[in-house]
């Protein structure tokens, strides 16, 4: 078997997807499958069957699939903080003094610093705990106080405050030991319908807790250079370069943003809108440390060794070393782990010459890090990356091998006439050819010294190979990439095959330009001018590319989840696709040198008109080209209708913190979104809270695509405030929105941004006001909300709200934005029908709203709340609360539930929630 690890990496991988559902007891499953390999090891010595043994074996490594979640789950301690978090033992309703070595620090934005501590201690109030583990803490500076003395040694002595006009260096160290009084909670998720799983994310960095520091006089700092010597060794290097590279040209301020993530995979510099035009074109992985950037400083650190002809151990052991060393540099951030220990494992496999199988060093390395934590399976990182490298191996290689290998393997010893009978006429051919070609180029004494025939006759084809070689292999990788492109980020880019072939040289120059310039800084300054401007000149050249091919009409397009039996048809095809066009060809050994051989895919005499094609089927392989390509299409275009409940009404009230969002699905699919959210994700991971985080990006539209929704009839703008609007303008840019519905709004300008860009997508804007009423597939909407002629301020006001009474048959819904008391008073003047089974309550809670007269004369039998788990704000206030349950309301609330479905037929109500 070529290669004998990937099967049963493949097996463990079955099992820990298998664990969710066994009850098996482990320890039972183990025992079994260890039991079983040892008796199939007896039969294979007795009887020498192999296929018994390998079945044994991979029944053994399933087994072990199934068990070792759990295994892993019992090598934390007891009093380890996961342990601690998941029995409920901490309180985390009162401020805790913290005690732990920074491990990581990192100044964001300028406004803060970012920090993870390796805790020793908890305490509060009532307990202490001795404990380990991990929490990440953000320190906002203060403006108003002056920059402390790093130099000043003191101990146990509060920090001094920090001034943001010096916020280039961190005022927490890796190695610092240090004691600090902070608000820690669970990071929490938006619990919705195709969210990204933010609290597992942290988790797999060894991340328990976050919190934010109020006050750097809150810190104490108690010793430096404590932990591992070579942990804050490299933190402290790094935290010099990005120093470093914050010196190069303020004119180059984005290049240099793109410059740190690709050297130290930090985004912190890099703008959203570039971000964005990296995703589009589908080249965001260059911005990502990974396995391409490990491969450049391998082959980096191989090449300068192999110039100096030192032994092949020598060189080995000092490319390992670099690439563990670069490896820390980035902060072990998990792509580089596993290309750092894919790649040691494939330097190994060099050293002991054995057989240099690419799927023997991604099983080894994928085993190493599933048995570390058997979690990783499931994180969308260590799939994109395994994948990547499976779909090389398993379909550029072989396309490789196929296509070009054969025509670079003609090119050599072009001067051997008798090696011409080894290949099928057309190569035969060609190098006759190219013979004639370079003796023509070569006949005069000067051309031949210079090598003029080569440079001419054959540079361009090297070239030409080279350049199809990578189109293949990205076209290999962006075959299977495809499907984990749009399942996790909802994107597909039909230039990225083309475009990678110009992004990969690229980056591959670029890498290495990087570090040279920054050891020239520190060595020669006076020669490093040079490389820094080469460097910043082919860094702007990528930037450049990323935002020309940006733009939708080089096929840029974001897509919805597609059906799972369409992504089975695909993958399905293009298995069996592969299967047939790279199995049962056999390779020859060809002399090409007395020391050299290598080999070929060739057929016998008789079929070498059919070069490396002996054995195919070709209407099978058209067959199975056609339904690969068939799925495909349905991968991109998916002419599907939307998932949901036919024949009936379907309200979701998502969870998006701090703001309102409600989707509603009527009986015939047509949709209304009324508002997107818009509130940074305070707390979100405890990080910093800024406009970066695009909660219509990264919350409403992939709750819309995991339902496969491609066009919104209607969206609905209650008012103008951030957490209603903002959100919307990711919307109507993802998707195809006819109509948007407003009220009467004040002219401000993020109000007048959201209209010009739904003016500019051609949406079909209407207004209206209480009084009116209008049809809208199957139901009747009536507005309530703003009157005619009411004045509006020239800032947002929450009584601004287009709020509506929505009947379908039997039942109505009462949607009321953001109204205060003011309008519900008015309301209880007019005439207007207010009776409702369902009330989206006020205003998040607040107690301003949902009066005790307004409640009644609703009379609802359920009220949803949308509210963020400790909400600054108080929300949803306790008297409020205790008026519906008086009222005997069935209350449901996004901040306990997750996102709350309310489905009706017309008669009935049903109610599913997310976190139920």
């Amino acid at each position: 078997m070529a290669s004998p690890l990937f099967p049963f990496i493949v097996a463990f991988c079955i099992g820990t997807l298998l664990s969710h559902w066994t009850q098996t007891p482990n320890p039972s499953l183990l025992l079994a499958g260890t039991g079983l390999l040892f008796c199939s090891w007896l039969l294979f010595l007795l009887q020498a069957n192999p296929t018994i043994f390998t079945i044994a074996a991979l029944t053994t490594f399933t087994s072990l699939g199934l068990s070792w979640a759990s295994i892993y789950d019992c090598s934390f301690g007891p009093h380890h903080l996961r342990t601690l978090i998941r029995t409920g033992q901490l309180d985390l309703t009162q401020p805790c003094r913290v005690k732990g070595i920074c491990t990581r620090s990192e100044i964001q934005n300028q406004i803060g610093e970012q920090f993870d501590l390796d805790i020793s201690s908890l305490e509060n109030r009532r307990f202490i705990y001795l404990t380990s583990g991990r929490v990440r803490l953000a320190l906002f500076y203060k403006t108003e106080t002056t920059k402390p003395d790093q130099n000043s040694g003191t101990t146990r002595d509060a920090l001094p405050a920090f001034s943001m006009e010096h916020a280039s260096s961190a005022l927490i160290n890796p190695g610092d030991l240090i004691e600090v009084l902070v608000s820690l909670k669970k990071a929490r998720n938006f619990n919705d319908p195709g969210q990204f799983d933010y609290v597992s994310y942290l988790e797999r960095q060894e991340i328990y807790l976050v919190g934010t520091v109020k006050s750097e006089l809150l810190i104490t700092k108690i010793a430096s250079n404590q932990g591992p010597w070579h942990q804050r060794t490299v933190q402290r290097i790094r935290m010099y370069l990005l120093a470093e590279l914050d010196k190069w040209p303020s004119s180059f301020e984005e290049g240099t943003g793109a410059l740190k993530a690709l050297l130290l995979g930090t985004k912190q510099g890099l703008s959203p809108q570039l971000e964005e035009d990296f995703q589009a074109t589908g080249i965001y992985h260059v911005l990502v440390v990974s396995g391409q950037h490990v491969a450049i400083i391998a082959a980096v650190f191989l090449g300068i060794l192999r110039l100096f002809s030192l032994p092949p151990l020598f060189s080995l052991t000092v490319t390992g070393s670099g690439l563990i060393f670069y490896c820390l540099l980035t902060e072990s951030q998990p792509s580089i782990v596993r290309a750092t220990l894919m790649t040691l494992f494939f330097l190994l496999t060099l050293h002991s010459d054995r057989d240099r199988n690419l799927l023997n060093s991604l099983s080894l390395s994928g085993l190493a890090l599933l048995i570390i934590d058997p979690l990783w399976l499931y994180d969308p990182g260590f799939q994109l990356s395994y994948l990547a490298v499976l779909a090389i191996a398993l379909v550029g290689v072989p396309l490789v091998r196929l296509i070009t290998q054969p025509y670079r393997q003609a090119l050599h010893n072009l001067q051997e006439p008798s090696f011409d009978a080894y290949f099928p006429p057309r190569l035969a051919d060609l190098r006759i050819s190219l013979r004639l070609n370079l003796d023509k180029w070569n006949q005069t004494r000067i051309r031949r010294s210079l090598k003029l025939g080569k440079v001419v006759v054959l540079w361009p084809i090297l070239i030409l190979l080279y350049l199809t070689d990578i189109l293949l292999i990205s076209a290999g990788v962006q075959a299977l990439f495809i499907v984990l492109m749009i399942l996790y980020f909802h994107r597909v880019s039909l230039v990225s095959v083309v475009l990678n072939i110009l992004v990969i040289p690229l980056v591959g120059v670029i890498v290495p330009l990087g570090f040279l310039s920054l050891i020239l800084v520190i060595s020669i300054p006076a020669l490093s001018h040079y490389f820094i401007i080469g460097c910043q000149f082919l860094t702007g050249l990528l930037l450049n590319l990323a935002r020309h091919f940006a733009d939708p009409m080089w096929g840029n397009i974001r897509v919805a989840t597609p059906p799972t039996w369409v992504v089975l048809v695909y993958l399905g095809s293009l298995a069996l696709l592969v299967w047939r066009l790279f199995a049962g060809n056999p390779a020859v050994i060809i002399p090409f040198s007395p020391h050299r051989s290598v080999a070929l895919q060739l057929g016998t005499p008789k079929e070498k008109s059919g070069f490396g094609r002996r054995g195919l089927n070709y209407r099978w392989i058209l067959v199975f080209f056609f339904a690969a390509l068939t799925g495909l299409s349905l991968l991109v275009f998916q002419p599907f209708p939307p998932r949901g409940l036919l024949g009936r009404l379907e309200m979701t009230i998502l969870d998006v913190h701090l703001g309102d969002s409600v989707f509603l699905q009527f009986p015939d699919n047509a949709t209304m979104l009324i508002d997107g959210g818009g509130l940074p994700a305070q707390g979100f991971g405890g990080g910093f809270s800024d406009e970066r985080f695009d909660i219509g990006e990264r919350v409403v539209s992939p709750f819309l695509w995991s339902k496969g929704i491609k066009k919104i009839h209607t969206v609905v703008l209650t008012h103008a405030h951030h957490d209603h609007l903002s959100g919307l303008n990711s919307v109507i840019k993802n998707f195809k929105v006819d109509q948007l519905w407003i009220g009467k709004n004040p002219p401000t300008a993020e109000y007048l941004n959201f209209m010009k860009n739904a003016i500019m997508a051609g949406i079909q804007i209407r207004s209206f006001r209480a009084g009116c009423e209008t049809p809208f597939h199957g139901a009747t909407i009536s507005f309530i909300n703003p009157e005619k002629g009411q004045f509006v301020g020239t800032m947002p006001s929450n009584n601004d709200s287009l709020a509506f009474r929505l009947r379908y048959m039997r039942r109505s819904f009462l949607l009321t934005g953001d109204l205060e008391r003011k309008i519900e008073y008015r309301l209880l003047d007019q005439s207007y029908p207010l009776d409702s089974d369902v009330l989206k309550v006020a205003h998040h809670g607040s107690r301003s709203s949902t009066t005790p007269e307004f409640l009644a004369k609703v009379n609802p039998a359920m009220a949803v709340i949308s509210t963020a788990q400790s909400d600054f704000l108080g929300h949803p206030h306790i008297e409020v609360l205790k008026r519906l349950d008086e009222r005997h309301v069935q209350i449901y609330r996004t901040d306990l539930n997750g996102a709350i479905v309310i489905s009706t037929g017309g008669r009935d109500l049903q109610v599913n929630c997310f976190l139920d």
